[in-house]
């Protein structure tokens, strides 16, 4: 009997060399002007950083959740956005209604920062959120 050949598994840093990520990486910088998002540094090193990851190749990622950073701002984001991650987790896992107010006050916000082009700071107090 014959057996299936495996497919091999690309490691991640191998796909990052790949023409398709490539070009897309070189068309974020340049819709960032090659510069870092955060703090606007051109001279350093620069970084794509995934905001999120979809399934697939890091190509497959649509562009806005795609950002240029410099090396260190790319550090200290991965830190940052992870934090956020286990906080989500832990509201998630509460079992009060409050956790699903809240989850879904962040959402709302987001989509109102989105839908006017601004930005806003989000205070929730019993549910209650205030722009």
């Amino acid at each position: 009997m014959a057996t299936k050949p495996t497919a091999r598994r690309v490691p991640y840093a191998e796909k990052l060399k790949d023409p398709r990520w490539q070009k897309k990486r070189l068309e974020v910088m340049e819709r960032d002007g090659f510069a870092c998002r955060d703090c606007l540094d051109d001279k350093s090193t620069l970084n794509v950083h995934h905001c999120h990851y979809s399934k697939g190749d890091p190509w497959d990622t649509d562009s806005k959740f795609l950002m240029t950073l410099c090396e260190d701002c790319h550090a200290t984001r991965g830190v940052w956005e992870q934090s956020i991650k286990e906080s989500i987790g832990e509201i998630c896992a509460l079992s009060k209604p409050n956790g699903v107010k809240f989850l879904s006050s962040i959402i709302d916000t987001v989509r109102d920062i989105k839908t006017s082009g601004g930005s806003a700071h989000i205070s929730v107090s019993n549910g209650v959120k205030s722009v």
